[in-house]
């Protein structure tokens, strides 16, 4: 059974025979894992940096604030790109 669906990445229609399919591709399955990891990097760094006592609370919870603003806007970017990609059929 075939299952319409819309990619998490690109917004691009495809069609999948696995029901949990989220990416039209493999380059944009890659483009999202890379992201996360990217992302994930950053916490990790910040929170060893602070455990070791090179940053104090506030500041450290600065840069995740500002990390997260950062990562939204790109999210939200990326959602308006995945809906004018889907408007223009």
């Amino acid at each position: 059974m075939k299952h319409d669906r819309k990619c998490a990445e690109c917004g691009k229609p495809f069609y999948s025979t696995q029901p949990t399919a989220k990416h039209c591709s493999r380059e944009c399955g890659l483009i999202n894992r890379d992201r996360r990891k990217t992302r994930g990097v950053v916490l990790y760094d910040l929170f060893i940096e602070h455990m070791q006592g090179a940053t104090d609370d506030l500041s450290a919870w600065d840069t995740m604030v500002e990390a997260y603003d950062r990562w939204m806007n790109e999210d939200a970017e990326r959602a308006k790109r995945n809906a004018r990609f889907g408007e223009a059929k």
